[in-house]
């Protein structure tokens, strides 16, 4: 602190002998530093943002039911969409119980239009396409559903052109999802490929981890 006293005393004779037009621009800046310094003081401490709840997005402070709902039609919906017209007698064999799931789900939820005619494609279509105008919480909670679904059966093909094209699809399904309930995507897809869920409940687990919840 005494340093600083003798070293304003040498420079008070230095500023008191400047002209007047440098003097006005020193005496400027003097009160724009101790306007800013006074601002610093003042002024509020930044929020502290939580990095794994804004990666989260609004599905962590989501209603339970409406989160646990989209997840599960998603689900059931990205099922569908793997064994819907499969080559294999196996999947093709488990599709009308995953569409009677669907269309259960839906009928709870007063879902108007009738599924038994559609093709998994046109499924998904109308169902995206009811949500996202009528509930942007459930619209993003089911393509989340869908993403998860996708993500979970990435690695089973040997195939890496495969696992990569599977990838795109995840994203793509992120992407789809409103930036209200979801806004940093790229980071929410990274974190759900570290570890991509095998079922609903999974799913609700890695959302309460990045919100860190303790449900």
């Amino acid at each position: 602190m005494k340093d600083i006293v003798e070293w304003v005393q040498k420079l008070l004779p230095w500023l008191t002998g400047l002209p007047f037009a440098p003097k006005v621009a020193v005496s400027a800046i003097i009160v724009a530093s101790g306007i800013f310094l006074l601002l610093l003081i003042w002024s509020a401490p930044p929020k502290k943002v939580d990095a794994a709840s804004s990666v989260a997005g609004a599905f962590g402070t989501m209603d339970r039911a409406t989160v646990r709902f989209g997840l599960t039609l998603g689900w059931e919906l990205g099922r569908f969409e793997f064994v819907d017209g499969s080559s294999f007698p196996e999947a093709r064999a488990a599709a009308p119980s995953i569409r009677q799931e669907i269309g259960q789900l839906l009928d709870q939820d007063h879902f108007s239009t009738a599924v038994n005619a559609l093709d998994s494609r046109q499924l998904i279509t109308a169902v995206l396409t009811h949500y996202g105008t009528t509930d942007v919480q459930k619209h993003g909670a089911i393509l989340l559903g869908i993403a998860a679904m996708r993500a979970s059966i990435i690695g089973a093909s040997k195939n890496e052109e495969h696992n990569a094209e599977m990838r795109n699809l995840v994203f793509s399904a992120i992407k789809e999802i409103d930036a209200r309930v979801l806004p940093r995507k790229e980071e929410f897809f990274t974190a759900l490929m570290t570890r991509p869920p095998h079922n609903v409940s999974e799913a609700l687990a890695f959302l309460d981890e990045l919100a860190g919840a303790s449900k």
